[in-house]
Order: structure tokens, then sequence, then C-alpha cells
């Protein structure tokens, strides 16, 4: 009869003895968890506990925390040996300094023996007046747009904006800015901004003079010819009408100076906060 694990952590490897194999059971586990749930603003406690059911050497543990969230004590990370069935217990003393979503997570890589790593993760809605921890919610979104490979960016000056922050049923805006560094006006310049589908009400959508815009579902295309070297400018105003987390993303395409240039943002919108963050494509 098949045998399955119960927990997420346990894992199953062949022993073979006398050419006969058995099925071992090795629980190898780490667990991520808060004191109590942190408040904005307010120091509190998280610990990062593993251990394994054999000896393990040249053990690496880290805890990875995202922007907003700060540490007031202790080490993020941890190098060692661990003997089997022996505990290891990082203590953290964390500061979350704004309103949204988090995810913390923390990892344990090992070279020897199955699996290779174990881990764990937090999540948390921080709002004003209090702090949920949930896991993700339904994620209703859509993503069906690629970005584009970057060339020569450094001769165009992008901007991405996401303000306020998120928030379902609550209106923010999107602005997109793109300047070429060229001695001249280019004759032909496209602004790309694509947003997950499902997602979001658009209420409205302004851009700059010298050009046409064109929708295509959530991608949003503005192509013209700048009268200046002055800055191109696309703004939406939008309104989040489902929960759920994925990519913002902005293109220019300058052909005639070989330039294409990509940003993206992380938009996550829960039941009770949102956040954004940029990160590089």
């Amino acid at each position: 009869m098949a045998c399955e694990p119960s927990l997420p952590w346990e894992f199953f490897t062949p022993q073979c003895v006398n050419t006969r194999c058995e099925a071992v059971l090795l629980q190898n586990q780490a667990i991520l968890e808060f004191e109590k749930p942190p408040q904005l603003g307010q120091p509190a406690r998280l610990t990062f506990t593993f251990e394994f059911s054999e000896d393990k050497t040249d053990v690496d543990a880290e805890i990875f925390l995202p922007p907003g969230i700060e540490l007031l004590e202790g080490e993020l990370s941890w190098q060692g040996d661990l003997p089997q069935s022996t505990e290891k217990v990082l203590q953290l003393t964390l500061q979350v300094n704004e309103t949204g979503h988090f995810r913390i997570e923390g990892t344990v890589d090992f070279a020897t023996g199955f699996p290779l790593n174990v881990q764990d993760s937090v999540d948390l809605e921080v709002t004003p007046e209090q702090t949920f921890m949930e896991t993700r919610p339904v994620n209703y979104w859509e993503q069906r747009i690629g970005y584009a490979v970057p060339a020569n960016q450094d001769r165009v000056n992008t901007e991405l904006l996401i303000e306020p922050k998120p928030a379902l049923g609550e209106i923010f805006t999107i602005i997109y800015r793109s300047q070429a560094l060229l001695e001249a006006a280019p004759q032909k310049m496209q602004l790309n901004l694509a947003l997950p589908e499902n997602a979001f009400e658009v209420i409205s959508v302004q851009f700059s003079e010298g050009g046409d815009l064109n929708q295509n579902r959530m991608e949003f295309i503005w192509l013209g010819s700048p009268h200046t070297t002055e800055a191109v400018e696309l703004k939406l105003t939008l309104k989040p009408i489902s929960t759920g987390w994925g990519p913002v993303i902005a293109n220019t395409f300058i052909d005639e100076a070989g330039i294409t240039d990509t940003l993206m943002a992380d938009i996550y919108v829960g039941k009770y906060a949102g956040g954004t963050s940029l990160r590089e494509p």
C-alpha cells in the first residue's frame, strides 16, 4: 500500500538492504513564525527554527525581508554544521514600517542528503489598524504580456510611479515617463504599458501630445513623434476590482537609436491592503 507524507517537509528516499528497497521517512523541517502578529511601527519577535533527521554539514540558513520591514536585532543568516535531531533557532526583532502585503521567507540549504533544502514563509497584510496573518488571497489576475530585453538604456531616462498604494475598490494612478537622451527629438517613439487582466477598472487614460494611444485589452500603446526631447508621459487612473498580484510592465522603443528600455513593478492587492515594489526585468 502506498504511503503518503502528511507534512510538506516529509520525504521518502529508497534505502536498499540485500537488494531489497524500503522507504525511509526523513523529517526535515523549517518553521518561520511570529510570536504575535506584528503591528505597524512596533517591534515584533520572529523565530526561524529548523532541524534534520540526520547529520548535516555546511548548512546555510537565511531569512529574506522585503522592503518595508526593518531588522532591529538579530542575524538574517547562519552557517555551520548541525547534528541529527538538533534544533537550531534564529531569533530576530523586526519592525514593519509600511502598510501593505509582505512575504518573509526563510530557507535552509545543505550540500548532502535529500532534500537539498527546506523552506517556510509568512504572509502579512498590514493596515494602519491591525495586521492579518494569512496566506495570499485568491489571485484572479492574468498576465498575458511579456517584456522586451533592454538595450542602450543609457540613452533614455524612464520613470514608473504608482501612487498611492493600490487597495481594493480605491482609485490610484500609474504614471510612466520616458525621455530620449538624444541630440534631436526621435522621429518615432513607442511607449507600452501592460497590466494584469481581470484586475482593474480603467477610470481614465491621459497621454502626451504628439502621438496616438491604442488599447489592446490591458496593454496601452502610445506611438508618435515627440516635438522636443522632453519626456513623454502615459498616465492611467485605475481602481482594483479583485484581489491578486502580478507585474506592471513598461517599455520604451526608439528604433532609429536602437533603444529598448524596460521597467517593471510588482503590484499586490489583498482583501485589506495592497503594495508595490519595483524590480529588475
